[in-house]
């Protein structure tokens, strides 16, 4: 029975390995690009097509998900997850050569851990307000409802 079960560990392991292979990071690349850095992090790919051709094709490959944010400043595009992919953002860039820079980062526990610290502050502040509010309301309606005394008989 032990060796049975011995065995079947070591099957499970054996089976579980492949599924433990990691794509860098799941996340949809676009075809054609040349590679320009890759580390565990980000991987950089260079494009000779349009930053706005590339930006149409991550519109037209997310349309349907959720939790996915396009967001453009400064002729930056980013294109945020806030779902629970191993990626983080995806940056779109037009170098001075005019090639474009697509950029994919992994989510990183920094910025998972400035988020929640944000939001937590975000929420204390509300809460703080609230209550200096309620205790202004709360004297006031003290001020104007105590009773006064009345003035002593001559």
């Amino acid at each position: 029975m032990i060796r049975k079960i011995i065995v079947l560990t070591a099957l499970l392991i054996c089976l579980a390995t492949p599924a433990l292979a990691e794509d860098f990071l799941a996340a949809p690349i676009m075809p054609g690009g040349q590679e320009t850095a890759r580390s565990a992090e980000e991987l950089a790919l260079t494009y000779d097509a349009s930053p706005e051709a590339v930006v149409k094709y991550y519109q037209d490959l997310f349309a349907k998900t959720g939790d996915i944010k396009f967001r453009q400043r400064n002729g930056i595009n980013r294109i945020e997850d806030y779902g629970n992919r191993p990626w983080h953002k995806i940056v779109i860039t037009k170098e001075k050569n005019g090639k474009t820079l697509v950029t994919v980062t992994k989510d990183s526990w920094t910025w998972i851990l400035g988020m929640l610290v944000l939001r937590f502050t975000g929420v204390f502040v509300v809460l703080l307000m609230l209550f200096i509010a309620m205790s202004i309301a709360t004297r006031i309606i003290r001020w104007s409802t105590t009773a006064k005394a009345p003035a002593p008989a001559k």
